[in-house]
């Protein structure tokens, strides 16, 4: 007969007080739950089973363990007479049972209640991930096309083997990225002031440039136009074809004083008064140079 250390004192006892009337099973107070320990002699130390609701799954936990360990000579158990043929689910394989996914490389994102595509990469030996998606479906085929796109089309281990996918589908990140963008260059959405809001990229501080926010995507637009021409000369080139706007810059120096004054009105100067405005018109206008805002 094999003798066995107990994990825990063979007194019953209640949720609290670290015991249970059963071998190897004690109850852990940080996770209020019933935790299983069986004694490993080669090891010299206590190997950890698992964590368990029921007092009662938590020892045929343990006498699983204690089978699997020595054998079925083993006699001392809590149930000798019961025959276990699997382990009891722990609190762990439930967790991990509601995050995994049929598909490969999906898992459940408990906390954003979103489904994640992850690919194992060979050579920096980590987990690359995909994206986020909300339907499981997405997730999976988000996995194939970077998995065909990494090991190429020979690669056999994919959710759908028979589908050709020619580009990803759009993860939760893509689609709250393609809400905030514009077409326009150098715009962006502010959706905590329902504004856009324009930058300049600045290579000479290497930096962006705020320039304003507007109620109008196309005013932001002109004022980016306005912002890169008075920054890099009339000359400037670089400005996207727009029609009318690409038009409106012109490479002139009247062209630039007609169109470029300020081309529209921030959605803060609304807010100002009669004086405020004067002051501002004039700040604005030692700043820029120029003439004043009309």
């Amino acid at each position: 007969m094999i003798a066995l250390q107990a994990g825990g004192e063979q007194a019953g006892g209640a949720p609290g007080s670290k015991t249970s009337k059963y071998r190897g099973v004690s109850w852990n107070k940080s996770n209020e739950a019933w935790q299983v320990e069986l004694w490993d002699a080669e090891a010299k130390r206590n190997q950890y089973i698992g964590r368990y609701a029921s007092e009662e799954d938590a020892a045929r936990a343990y006498d699983y363990a204690a089978l699997e360990m020595h054998g079925p000579e083993c006699t001392e158990r809590n149930f000798p007479g019961e025959l276990i043929s699997e382990r009891p689910v722990s609190l762990g394989d439930e967790r991990r049972e509601r995050k995994t996914s049929r598909f490969i490389g999906v898992c459940w994102n408990e906390d954003k209640k979103t489904w994640t595509a992850q690919l194992w990469n060979l050579h920096t030996k980590i987990q690359k991930h995909i994206g986020t998606y909300a339907s499981e479906e997405n997730a999976a085929r988000a996995y194939d096309w970077a998995t065909v796109k990494m090991h190429g089309p020979e690669c056999t281990e994919r959710n759908f083997p028979g589908e050709v996918i020619s580009e990803p589908p759009a993860s939760l990140g893509d689609e709250r990225r393609e809400r905030k963008r514009s077409r326009f260059k150098g715009v962006y959405r502010n959706d905590d002031r329902e504004a856009w809001h324009v930058q300049l990229w600045d290579p000479k501080a290497k930096r962006l440039q705020y320039i304003g926010i507007y109620a109008s995507e196309e005013g932001a637009a002109r004022a980016y136009d306005w912002a890169a021409v008075k920054m890099h000369g009339p000359s400037y080139t670089k400005l996207p074809e727009r029609g009318h706007q690409r038009a409106a810059c012109g490479t002139g120096t009247q062209a630039l004083n007609l169109t470029f004054r300020f081309p529209v009105v921030p959605v803060g100067w609304l807010a100002l008064r009669g004086q405020e405005r004067r002051v501002l018109r004039l700040v604005v206008s030692l700043l820029l140079r120029g003439p004043t805002i009309k």
